[in-house]
């Protein structure tokens, strides 16, 4: 399930030309993206509004 979503994830920053890395830890995510600001803060807006990156436990 954790391969899934960092590929997924990884799929998505290439198209928008965000990089970074995600860490996973006892439960929880830490995420660091890197880009152009905009891309970035739509990519945020869109995590922070998306339910499964509050609701799914792992």
């Amino acid at each position: 399930m954790l391969g899934d979503i960092l590929a997924v994830s990884r799929a998505n920053n290439v198209l928008l030309g965000i990089t970074g890395f995600l860490i996973y830890i006892d439960g929880g995510f830490l995420q660091i993206l890197e880009g152009d600001k905009r891309a970035v803060r739509e990519l945020y807006m869109h995590i922070c509004n998306d339910r499964h990156h509050w609701e799914t436990p792992y």
